[in-house]
């Protein structure tokens, strides 16, 4: 589900280096790493005992035992990126709910996804239909004013820097259906479903196709799909959401493209 990075480590469990056992379990690692398009160069795989790491008692971190963990943490240095502060990204804050309407102000209630807010900023709000060009008029917490007539904000519309972010109602996505030890339900998808999805706090039916081929998606796999929302929705590729039947969250999926 768009995983950046991954670190292999093969704990031996005690096997030697030398066992022909564990060149067998290396093979099937970089083959499964293969499958998903994952290289050695940037997924180097550490060997090494967890257990006797775990059960070391020294204080030398270059010691037989703690050497694999100390190469983990040198390839995790290597490979990862730097954490991004989302306060340096473009905003995204969706509304949650709408707390006061006046004639030509309208106070909302929501969570800051990313970036920063200020007084006098200029803003959009998109989402369900028609993108509304506004400004902030204050801010307390999780709690904004913005230039709005009554009734044009709702629950489920984004606030953003303006001409950014733009809403979607078909989309194309990668759907994971969550396992029932994962979820508690055994819930399949089937071809022109009619699933909800889960996106900035509100529950957006949608009508879901298939690839060619395939007719349905069981719990604990995944399909990329193509979403079509009955109302737009802001997204951008990379966007998450839930996927949910019958009240029940069944799956998670990640946007891959707009139309």
């Amino acid at each position: 589900m768009h995983i950046p990075t991954v670190l292999p480590f093969l704990n031996t469990g005690g096997i030697s280096k030398d066992d022909e056992l564990l060149d067998i379990c290396l093979l099937e690692m970089r083959e499964l790493l293969s499958e998903y398009e994952w290289r050695e160069k940037t997924a180097p795989i550490t060997i090494g005992d967890a257990l006797k790491a775990l059960d070391y008692r020294g204080s030398s971190i270059t010691s037989a035992q703690w050497q694999p963990i100390v190469d983990l943490v040198f390839a995790m240095n290597r490979t990862m990126p730097a954490p991004v502060d989302t306060k340096h990204l473009p905003l995204i804050m969706p509304i949650h709910e709408i707390i006061e309407e006046t004639k030509d102000r309208v106070s909302v209630r929501g969570e800051i996804v990313q970036g920063q807010l200020a007084v006098g900023q200029a803003v959009d709000i998109v989402g369900k239909g028609d993108r509304i060009k506004t400004r902030v008029l204050s801010t307390k917490e999780n709690e904004v004013s913005v230039e709005s007539e009554p009734d044009w904000l709702s629950i489920g519309q984004v606030l953003c820097p303006p001409k950014t972010i733009k809403s979607h109602s078909e989309f194309t996505a990668l759907v994971y259906l969550l396992t029932q030890e994962e979820s508690g339900t055994h819930i399949p998808v089937i071809e022109n479903d009619r699933p909800d999805i889960y996106l900035w706090g509100i529950d957006m039916p949608a009508h879901l196709k298939l690839p060619s081929g395939l007719s349905l998606i069981t719990p604990g796999d995944y399909a990329h799909v193509t979403l079509t929302l009955d109302l737009p929705l802001a997204m951008e590729v990379g966007t998450r959401f839930e996927v949910k039947k019958m009240g029940s969250r069944i799956g998670l999926g990640v946007v891959t493209g707009v139309e």
